[in-house]
């Protein structure tokens, strides 16, 4: 009796761990440190200097893209041309654990 007893306590378990999976997992660096990726897209036909809250992070060149690792949360961006034809947008971008939040510089 206490074999069986012992077999049905075991098989439940076992169902236990086929379905509830594995407790052993590993949380990624950027839900841990909440950051996530900026990609900024230049499609226009001018260089573009890009700046995140005020601070330098590139320059694009035309049709160029590039992405940034920032903390996640709402950041103003900035794009002007450096050329000699000046333009210039101010945004915010909300950036999100993990995730990839695109930009496409519009003059």
């Amino acid at each position: 009796m206490t074999y069986k007893i012992t077999k049905i306590v075991l098989g439940f378990f076992m169902l236990a761990l086929l379905v509830g999976g594995s407790a052993c997992t590993t949380t990624p660096d950027c839900e841990l440190d909440h950051t996530g990726t900026l990609k900024v897209i230049n499609n226009d036909s001018r260089q573009s200097e890009v700046r995140l809250d005020g601070s330098k992070i590139f320059t694009l060149e035309s049709g160029q893209d590039k992405e940034y690792e920032v903390a996640s949360g709402t950041h103003n961006i900035r794009c002007f041309t450096t050329g000699t034809e000046p333009d210039e947008v101010e945004d915010q971008v909300t950036i999100t654990d993990c995730e990839t939040t695109s930009y496409e510089i519009q003059y």
